[in-house]
């Protein structure tokens, strides 16, 4: 029970240290204070919010070019 009680307080402190408007505090906080079971399930649910398929990256190659040229 004590070993949940400490992981709680652990949790509430690094939520209060990754509310700081410094990204690289924020950074900081996560690496220094890190849970790995949180942070792994964390990343076994991370999903990309960049879709990259032939589509884009079509076009971002044609507005890359566009905006080189316009410059």
């Amino acid at each position: 029970m004590s070993k949940t009680i400490a992981r709680l307080a652990n949790l509430r402190r690094q939520q209060v240290s990754l509310q700081t408007p410094d990204a690289f505090g924020r950074l900081f906080a996560f690496v220094a204070e890190c849970d790995g079971e949180v942070a792994s399930r964390t990343w076994q649910e991370f999903r990309f919010a960049l879709s990259v398929s032939p589509d884009t990256v079509v076009l971002a190659i044609v507005g890359f070019a566009i905006a080189m040229r316009c410059s």
